[in-house]
């Protein structure tokens, strides 16, 4: 992910948040911005955003992504099982966020 110099990052954590993808979405997501210490524990900071209940490949397209409430800070799991359990809470509970919010 590149990003503008020019825009402001939120702090490190997990979040739901809304996501555009060209003139598509806004469609639901969660984002964790930051490291990736169970996974890639050397690897330089990044963005990563799953969408919640759609199937669309990512890779290579300009996102546009709107953070709408901070989950939980950036957390070392057990393994990646553990990791996989607790993104599948992080879904969950940017649902119900998102659920609530009007989107802008």
């Amino acid at each position: 992910l590149q990003v503008n110099g020019r825009k402001f990052l939120p702090r490190e954590g997990v979040y739901a948040c809304w996501v555009r993808v060209g003139e598509e979405g806004p469609f639901a997501g969660v984002m964790n911005l930051g490291p990736q210490p169970t996974a890639d524990p050397a690897a330089p900071s990044a963005v990563e955003v799953h969408l919640l209940d759609r199937t669309l490949t990512l890779n290579g397209l300009e996102l546009e992504v709107e953070p709408v409430r901070f989950l939980r800070s950036q957390q070392t799991f057990q393994d990646l099982d553990h990791l996989s359990a607790q993104i599948g809470k992080d879904a969950q509970q940017a649902r119900q966020v998102l659920l609530s919010q009007v989107v802008g």
